[in-house]
């Protein structure tokens, strides 16, 4: 069986949830030989590499390093919700070996529930790459997208690496994210969506369950409400998508619990959420009284 080739971007703020994704991968996929290459820059230590190959070291996946220049993308827009990290991934089709036409990338901000083969083996032919729709992004217009023009989630993409080379698209997108920053929401993701605009293939979302997805009420362009109820039952892929994050205490993500599942068995397993006080417990159950919140206030 080939092996996969499976792409991730992270620093080293985000070895720790790397840790998990690549426990959970191949917890569902142990027969697999599976090819990561992890996209970073140098300022993971080699201690934190080392932590983080115990994860994998008696399995059948294998961890290759591809160091990136960040100063490439000090011009693009950021945020203390996103990094430089985040463009990383715009750079794949250059940084990965050209023998390598097709790759999954996945963020790392994920838990995987079964094995990927269905998802690793879609035909992206003639496509840029295969997504999931993301219907919560009520900005998309100030994109030039149309109503009826669906916007996908970037978080896990089966990748056409082949067109991404013969159309040039890292120059592509790197042009749009110079030209259209202040319309710019979700950094690289709105690139991808104007760029590659009906030139990708909707995938199911079991493949991509997103926070929202829980909570969602009606259909959205590529997919119906049905389809959502299934992938949320049965997720392939858990995608904890937005600010609010399971290793954050005060998250109430309904599938919170699975990421520490997981996050036990990794090196990481004592981690403790920054943001775990007496106060905030308090304010979680509810059991904060109102005026002792109010002098906490004060001296902020």
């Amino acid at each position: 069986m080939p092996a996969m080739n499976i792409a991730i971007t992270l620093d080293k703020n985000y070895l720790q949830h790397a840790a998990v994704m690549l426990y959970s991968l191949i917890q569902h996929n142990p027969e697999q030989d599976m090819l990561v290459y992890a996209i970073c820059d140098d300022k993971i230590l080699d201690a934190d590499w080392q932590k983080l190959s115990e994860v994998y070291k008696n399995s059948k996946l294998t961890v290759q390093r591809v160091l990136i220049n960040v100063a490439q993308f000090s011009h693009f827009k950021i945020s203390d919700h996103a990094s430089y990290a985040n463009y990383y991934r715009i750079q794949m089709a250059q940084l990965l070996p050209a023998h390598v036409q097709k790759v999954l990338y996945m963020d790392v901000d994920i838990v995987i529930k079964q094995s990927i083969k269905e998802l690793y083996d879609t035909d992206v032919t003639g496509y840029y790459m295969a997504a999931i729709e993301d219907p919560d992004n009520p900005l998309k217009f100030t994109l030039g997208l149309k109503a009826d023009e669906p916007y996908f989630n970037s978080g896990i993409m089966v990748i056409n690496l082949e067109r991404w080379r013969a159309t040039g698209l890292n120059l592509l997108l790197s042009d749009f994210l110079v030209k259209n920053e202040a319309i710019i929401q979700y950094w690289d993701q709105d690139a991808f969506n104007v760029v590659c605009k009906g030139q990708w293939k909707p995938l199911l979302p079991k493949f991509n369950v997103q926070t929202f997805m829980f909570f969602m009420k009606e259909d959205a362009l590529t997919y119906t409400l049905k389809d959502i109820e299934e992938a949320v039952k049965n997720p392939i892929i858990l995608h904890y998508t937005g600010r609010s994050k399971p290793w954050e205490y005060m998250t109430f993500h309904p599938r919170k619990n699975v990421y520490y599942d997981y996050l036990l068995q990794t090196p990481w397993k004592d981690f403790r959420p920054a943001d775990k006080t007496i106060a905030n417990a308090l304010r979680k159950y509810k059991l904060m009284p109102r005026f002792i919140e109010k002098i906490i206030q004060k001296r902020k």
